[in-house]
């Protein structure tokens, strides 16, 4: 009889064993699911990474000089358009170190529309070969010289957002902190990309 009751009570034992591993695996299952759940739920977007410009290229008296990226400004000023070719100058440009180079070329369009200044030339003629103050011109070595455009011209290709001018002709080269340098003239070319800004 009691030796009935061992033989019960061991096979008790040994069940309720089973149902405790049983039980064990299960709940460790559960777990690596909900934390698998959690590894791969869909995260925030990562951030656009901003495009990056390439410098602007231009050929004086056959050498090549790099410039800022390109903006092309476009006003409306009474429906008269004024497209402004800018080098996009970083903010150390105003110090009295800088030694990059910068453009800035104001040309009145006579075109009522962005749209239509593929089908534009612009030209430009200089009255006079002396030095002027202005603001216009191809820049070099932080401002220490100055292009004047005696000849130039003008094309556009493109787009209302992005567009391609393509710069040819003669400028007068001044040094700006010298007055009793003569210019010279110097050939210009280059095909700048820029990106349009209207105002």
């Amino acid at each position: 009889m009691i030796r009935r009751l061992l033989v019960i009570a061991l096979v008790a034992v040994m069940v309720g064993c089973n149902r405790a591993q049983t039980a064990g695996p299960t709940t460790q299952q559960s777990g690596t699911a909900q934390t698998s759940a959690a590894t791969i739920e869909p995260t925030s977007a990562p951030a656009t990474e901003p495009v990056v410009r390439a410098p602007s290229v231009i050929l004086i008296d056959q050498k090549a000089y790099s410039f800022p990226p390109a903006l092309l400004q476009i006003r409306n000023r009474d429906g008269q358009l004024t497209a402004i070719l800018m080098s996009d100058d970083p903010k150390d440009a105003i110090n009295e170190d800088y030694h990059g180079n910068s453009f800035y070329l104001e040309m009145p369009l006579e075109v009522a529309d962005v749209k239509d200044l593929p089908d534009f030339v612009y030209r430009y003629s200089s009255p006079t070969s002396e030095k002027t103050d202005s603001p216009n011109g191809i820049f070099l070595d932080g401002n220490r010289l100055q292009l004047q455009p005696a000849s130039i011209q003008a094309m556009f290709s493109g787009d209302a957002n992005l567009m391609t001018v393509t710069l040819s002709g003669q400028c007068l080269q001044f040094q700006t902190r010298e007055d009793t340098q003569e210019a010279k003239h110097v050939g210009v070319m280059g095909q700048l990309q820029a990106v349009v800004k209207q105002k």
